[in-house]
């Protein structure tokens, strides 16, 4: 553990959670890229390049984003008091704070058919008060309040009440062309709301040419099980419903950036096909590392990170 420490610049707690005492992972330790070094990079990146990474990591942005390219994305209700509600409001929403990161600021707020009102916190809102109440719950920060999405059906046993998404990493090969590297399927553990891994989540690996499910990777202590804890659905061999669609979608959407060699994106697999929730400029790839058990610095990523260092700063096609 010492030994990595200081050769390969890996705390105690990167050796821990990817187990890296095991005897296989001896010689594959140097290409383990734990998120904050993979982070560092991607802003080195963007400094070098002049990048302006803001029409992709605000979240606000990333909507206008989103349709300025005919890109499926969730709508955001706008904050304006006198513009019309649209129609999805009558129905379960979902409250999330833009500066939020790793699943904190996040809300649902319950729609009552019966009562016409909403249930927000364990206060009962009818129509007039719900923008207020929602940025009630999170005083002093920016909200966007969405549709609450559901899962695809065939995904909704499996992964339980909180939308599961697949983190997709794309890189830019050396033709210029954006193709997903990493896929893995988040799942909510102990939330009910947010299925992110900080959150206490699992997270399974992503076959990238069948979209079938390896064992689901849990947490504290770090180990693959091939059911769900929660729901005590098998995760393993699991098909992912819409798969090749996904792919599409995202290295779409990364042609429509071609400046970013690498981009994270965070795309959830609805009853109405994939679509696009986030993307992160500077992705956090541990959980793109962990369920594979597999470190990052493979061939593919490799050679994508020595095309960006051997250019010019200033070309950014």
């Amino acid at each position: 553990m010492f030994r990595y420490a200081l050769q390969y610049n890996l705390p105690p707690r990167i050796y821990y959670q990817y187990r890296l005492y095991r005897p296989e992972m001896r010689g594959r330790v140097g290409r383990v890229m734990p998120s904050w070094t993979f982070g560092m990079v991607c802003r080195a990146i963007a400094r070098r390049r002049r990048l302006d990474v803001t029409s992709l990591a605000d979240k606000s942005r990333f909507l206008e984003f989103c349709r300025a390219h005919h890109l499926p994305t969730i709508p955001v209700w706008q904050s304006d008091p006198a513009a019309p509600s649209p129609d999805w409001v009558r129905g379960d929403l979902f409250v999330k704070v833009t500066a939020g990161f790793g699943g904190a600021g996040c809300a649902v707020i319950r729609y009552l058919p019966e009562r016409d009102a909403w249930l927000v916190g364990e206060r009962l809102v009818e129509a007039g008060r719900l923008q207020q109440a929602a940025r009630e719950l999170f005083p002093g920060r920016e909200i966007l309040i969405q549709p609450r999405l559901r899962n695809h059906p065939s995904l909704q046993r499996l992964a339980g009440g909180a939308l599961a998404t697949v983190r997709a990493l794309t890189a830019k090969d050396q033709q210029g062309r954006p193709q997903v590297v990493r896929a893995t399927l988040r799942m909510a553990v102990t939330s009910d709301v947010v299925d992110n891994f900080s959150q206490g989540g699992a997270a399974a690996a992503v076959d990238l040419a069948t979209g079938v499910l390896g064992k689901c990777f849990l947490q504290n202590p770090s180990r693959l099980e091939p059911c769900h804890p929660k729901t005590g659905e098998l995760v393993e061999g699991f098909c992912l419903p819409d798969w090749d669609a996904a792919k599409e979608l995202v290295c779409h959407a990364h042609r429509a950036v071609p400046e970013f060699n690498f981009l994270g994106w965070d795309v959830a697999l609805s009853e109405q096909g994939p679509v696009l929730v986030e993307c992160n400029p500077w992705p956090q790839v541990d959980i793109v590392q962990l369920p594979q058990d597999e470190p990052l610095l493979d061939d593919t990523v490799i050679a994508c990170l020595r095309l960006e260092f051997a250019r010019s700063p200033e070309r950014s096609g």
